[in-house]
C-alpha cells in the first residue's frame, strides 16, 4: 500500500464518532492522528520493511503495525500523546516499550533493527 493511501487513511479517522467500533471506543483525536502521520512520512524512506497497516485503535489512538512471516511489531499513537511499541517474534519473545512524541528516530530505528537483525535492544 502506498504510503499516500495510509496518510489518507489516517486523515479519515477524524471523521469516526465515538462508538466507531461498535462499543464505547473513543475516536483518535488531532494528536494522534498527527503523530501517526508524521511517522508514516518518516517511514516512507526506509526501504525493505514489511508493508504497515494502519487503523483506529480501540486503546483511543493510531495504530500502525507491521508483520512478516516471523515477526510482528504494532506502534500505538495513543490520544494522550503517549507511544506505545510492542514487537513479538515466532519465537515468543515480547519487548513493550514506551517513547516520547519526540523520539521519533528512536523508534524508526527499533523498526529498522527488529526487522534486520536478530536480537533488537533499545534503550
Amino acid at each position: 500500500m502506498s504510503f499516500n493511501i495510509l496518510l489518507k487513511k489516517c486523515d479519515s479517522f477524524k471523521y469516526l464518532k465515538r462508538g466507531w467500533d461498535g462499543y464505547n471506543a473513543k475516536p483518535p483525536n488531532s494528536i494522534s492522528i498527527e503523530y501517526s502521520k508524521h511517522f508514516l512520512k518518516l517511514l516512507s524512506c526506509k526501504i525493505n520493511l514489511p508493508s504497515p497497516r494502519i487503523a483506529p485503535s480501540v486503546e483511543e489512538g493510531v495504530g500502525i503495525s507491521f508483520n512478516n512471516e516471523d515477526k510482528y511489531l504494532n506502534i500505538e499513537f495513543f490520544n494522550s500523546g503517549e507511544i506505545i511499541v510492542g514487537t513479538s517474534d515466532k519465537n515468543g519473545n515480547v519487548d513493550i516499550k514506551e517513547f516520547e512524541h519526540d523520539n521519533e528516530i528512536k523508534i524508526l530505528e527499533m523498526v529498522d533493527n527488529f526487522f534486520h537483525k536478530t536480537k533488537t535492544r533499545v534503550s
